[in-house]
């Protein structure tokens, strides 16, 4: 009986900090475009106000589903966020010095 409760206070466990910080998570996974800046002090955090408060934005197709977690997730990155705050700002630092001369150039090509 003892075995079985400590099973599934574990699995609760593993639960709750794979499911923390959603957003935090996804912005540390990778970004597909080097052109597009990131930000990485509290930008989990921004990612779940911007699903609170933007669920109609063009980036989401009917996204008015995605305001429950954002809501759910915005404590969660908060906190996420706060634990990553001395890897995100030496990864914002070295963001902010990035030449996106070319990326320009790509975006508006009557620039040239």
């Amino acid at each position: 009986m003892r075995s079985n409760l400590l099973v599934k206070l574990i699995a609760v466990a593993t639960l709750a900090f794979c499911s923390t910080g959603c957003g935090t998570a996804f912005l540390y996974s990778g970004i597909p475009d080097p052109c597009v800046p990131v930000q990485y002090v509290y930008g989990g955090t921004a990612v779940a106000w911007y699903l609170v408060t933007q669920p109609d934005a063009p980036d989401f197709n009917d996204g008015d589903w995605l305001r429950p977690f954002g809501a759910i997730d915005l404590p969660l990155s908060l906190a996420m966020d706060t634990v990553m705050l001395p890897v995100a700002v030496p990864l914002q630092i070295r963001e902010s010095k990035k030449d996106r001369s070319d990326c320009d150039a790509q975006d508006n090509p009557e620039a040239e």
